[in-house]
């Protein structure tokens, strides 16, 4: 699977080429472990989101309200840049996070 990056390259005083562009590459040449800056709870909340749980099944399973829940989904999206729960959840699929 190839996906595109865009990186910010350092572009010389007085230059006119882009500063930013697209760097194609495959998934398997990233690293498997990518570390976005979850907590502990965070990576389980994410877990229960791959598995399709819903907030109140994850907050059971925790021991915690399905309003803490909400507060880490919304922290999780937040730290990955993820707009939805599934893009989250493929995202840390792919970076090895979760299983």
């Amino acid at each position: 699977m190839t996906t595109a990056i865009w990186i910010r390259e350092s572009v010389p005083t007085g230059s006119t080429g882009p500063a930013v562009g697209p760097y194609h590459a495959s998934m398997d040449s990233m690293p498997k472990r990518l570390n976005p800056g979850l907590s502990s709870r965070e990576t389980a909340v994410l877990q229960g989101m791959a598995d399709g749980l819903a907030d109140k099944e994850i907050g059971l399973a925790l021991g915690v309200s399905r309003f803490t829940v909400n507060k880490h989904v919304c922290n999780i999206l937040r730290k990955m840049g993820a707009a939805s729960r599934t893009e989250a959840a493929v995202r840390a699929l792919r970076m090895g996070l979760i299983v």
